[in-house]
């Protein structure tokens, strides 16, 4: 009697261990893209919040608000140690 394996064997086998890898990658793939968006995000929220620390600065060390709208804002404000008149600021606000 022959020692080995059939040729079916084999293919069966290959197939099986193709499928295998295919989910595999797939799971993988997954798995990176959920963690690159996650990391995107905190990023996001990082520059948000830093965003808001500076304008709330820039707010509080304001002497006038000169126009106030929907869309922009603009402030007055001196620096800290200075006899110069005083900067103007705008921001703009945009959508999207």
């Amino acid at each position: 009697m022959k020692k080995g394996f059939t040729i079916l064997e084999i293919l069966v086998t290959v197939a099986i261990l193709g499928i295998i890898s295919v989910i595999l990658a797939a799971f993988f793939f997954n798995f990176f893209k959920s963690f690159h968006k996650g990391e995107d995000y905190a990023r996001l929220q990082n520059d948000s919040v830093a965003a808001s620390v500076f304008l709330e600065k820039e707010l509080r060390s304001a002497t006038e608000v000169l126009d106030p709208s929907s869309a922009t804002l603009t402030i007055r404000t001196y620096a800290v140690s200075s006899s110069q008149p005083p900067d103007e600021v705008r921001y703009f606000i945009e959508n999207g």
